[in-house]
């Protein structure tokens, strides 16, 4: 009964080990040269540091999380030092729409575009935290049930509609946001 027992509790400690997550942080553009290919190479946990810069294109726009548990930050924690989008252009930069959790984030950055959040009756709870949204189309759409966490964010020169759109349905928190 004894070696039955131990052979079971061996398994155990194999099979733990072998589904330990081991988080790697992804350095835009020093590891992958865009957030896209970023996020091609990410896996739950890990973190994607974007260097202090401008991104735009069509390999930094679009972004989808596709319920992956990832932050993406700027390196320097000052969200002016790292743009992302054009300013003025209407274009969905990020979006949470396959059940992600408070887990995937999106961390000071200046976003000039739409995170959309929700679509196709699939959630996303993300939490967006210390970002800046400048410009006409900069904006956070919350759509199917959706329970994202927003705080310390800034909204700004935002004269084309809302700044927050909320669906039916959906309740974000919203915590010491200022709307200038």
């Amino acid at each position: 009964m004894n070696a039955h027992r131990n052979i079971l509790i061996g398994a155990g400690i194999l099979l733990s080990q072998s589904i330990v997550l081991r988080a790697v942080t992804i350095n835009v553009p020093a590891d992958a040269p865009t957030l896209g290919h970023a996020m091609n190479i990410a896996e739950h946990g890990d973190e994607i540091v974007l260097a202090n810069g401008t991104y735009t294109g069509s390999d930094n726009e679009f972004i989808h999380f596709n319920g992956l548990a990832v932050t993406i930050r700027s390196a320097s924690g000052d969200p002016s030092t790292c743009v992302i989008g054009m300013e003025d252009e209407n274009e969905v930069i990020f979006r949470f729409s396959n059940y992600e959790t408070r887990l995937s984030r999106l961390e000071d950055l200046t976003i000039h575009g739409r995170v959309e959040i929700g679509r196709f009756s699939r959630s996303g709870d993300p939490t967006i935290v210390g970002c800046v949204f400048q410009g006409d189309y900069a904006s956070i759409d919350i759509d199917d049930g959706s329970r994202p966490l927003i705080s310390d964010c800034l909204f700004i020169d935002n004269q084309q509609g809302s700044t927050i759109w909320i669906e039916e349905g959906s309740s974000p928190h919203i915590l010491h946001c200022r709307f200038l």
